[in-house]
């Protein structure tokens, strides 16, 4: 997913107010990070003027005092906020760059409420992206950045504590259904397991992300509905939980390994009367689970 580093926020006036705009912001992005396996967010930036790159970007301004770049905050916050803005210009700066023959080709959508166009936006809209933005004024500090006279909207990075919304955005960007499901649920596939799930386009047929997130939401809670107990053989030592959709008889059989990374391990996929017996698949799961903490755990 990319995030396009937003260049139209007018500096702060005060150095405080400056320097939290950028913690808060860098703070969102290390939680959406952690939840997206990092891999899977990159940065993308135009540089207004080819002489300022991202770091030097002004983030407080007043007559009387010092301008204050990003730069220059790196000086004045403890050491592990010091290396988060660090990874931060790491991944804007070494990330793509917008030319502007690119964005001469955009159209001039004015955001709402700010009154200027803004074709880095629109341009990240268009390629179906987040903005990333140092709400240095409140006029920035919004979920969504609407554009005047459009239904366009775009997604807002800018320090929110809830993130849920960009996040589950940023999942549903995932285009393989297997990269999706392992990094939305911190999940990992047994060997061979792959093999017993539908084509990705019946997924949704299935109710697999649906029903997955119900029960993530859940914490994984055995309630004897949407998930119960699986096992045939009782010396097993985890518990194997069968996730399980009844209306289209689609079940899938993981361990719940809580406070563990990945905590779902994933040993098999059955839909009912369809292939082997349900026992069947539930020996051949439970034995690849086994394999796979054995391998992990010892």
């Amino acid at each position: 997913m990319d995030f396009y580093f937003n260049p139209y926020p007018e500096p702060a006036t005060d150095t405080e107010d400056g320097k939290n705009a950028v913690l808060r912001v860098v703070d969102a992005w290390t939680r959406l990070a952690l939840e997206m396996a990092d891999s899977h967010l990159s940065g993308v930036s135009f540089n207004i003027q080819s002489d300022s790159p991202i770091e030097f970007k002004l983030v407080y301004d007043n007559s009387s005092g010092i301008p204050y770049r990003i730069g220059d905050i790196l000086y004045k916050v403890r050491n592990a906020e010091r290396e988060k803005i660090k990874i931060l210009l790491e991944i804007f700066s070494k990330g793509k760059k917008v030319s502007a023959e690119e964005l001469e080709k955009c159209e001039n959508w004015h955001v709402l409420g700010i009154g200027k166009p803004a074709s880095v936006l629109e341009y990240a809209k268009k390629q179906n992206a987040v903005a990333f933005t140092i709400a240095t004024t409140h006029a920035w500090a919004i979920d969504r950045i609407l554009f005047e006279g459009r239904n366009d909207w775009i997604h807002n990075l800018w320090g929110q504590e809830d993130i849920s919304e960009i996040q589950d955005f940023c999942f549903s960007e995932i285009a393989n259904p297997f990269a999706r499901f392992a990094t939305q649920f911190d999940a990992e596939f047994c060997e061979g397991v792959k093999n017993d799930f539908p084509p990705a386009n019946t997924w949704d047929d299935y109710r697999i992300f649906e029903n997955m997130k119900k029960a993530q939401d859940r914490e994984f809670d055995i309630d004897g509905g949407l998930i119960k107990r699986s096992t045939i053989d009782k010396k097993m030592q985890f518990t194997m939980r069968e996730l399980r959709d009844k209306s289209s008889g689609a079940r899938i059989f993981f361990t719940y390994l809580q406070d563990n990374r990945p905590s779902i391990i994933i040993g098999g996929f059955y839909i009912k009367r369809m292939g082997p017996s349900e026992n069947t698949i539930i020996q051949q799961s439970a034995n690849r689970i086994k394999k796979y903490l054995r391998k992990k755990y010892g």
